[in-house]
């Protein structure tokens, strides 16, 4: 897969499991793109914010819902 939009239960552990399928089935230079980060009404943000803490070079598109991250070799 070149990208994959996560964007469907807004719940942190359907967001986790999501997140561990995109992460599967990408390679190297493809993007993941999480909806509603940053969104209070959601339970997306957690999960993009502990990967950050793992060192995923994940990124907050200022001014909106959405955070990405370019998936490295």
């Amino acid at each position: 897969m070149d990208a994959v939009f996560i964007d469907g239960d807004h719940g942190a552990e359907v967001v986790w499991h999501d997140t561990g399928l995109a992460r599967a089935i990408v390679r190297p230079g493809s993007v993941i793109i999480w909806h509603n980060y940053s969104n209070p009404k959601a339970h997306v943000t957690d999960v993009p914010d502990e990967e950050i803490q793992r060192g995923h070079g994940i990124r907050h598109v200022k001014k909106t819902w959405l955070a990405f991250e370019k998936i490295e070799a």
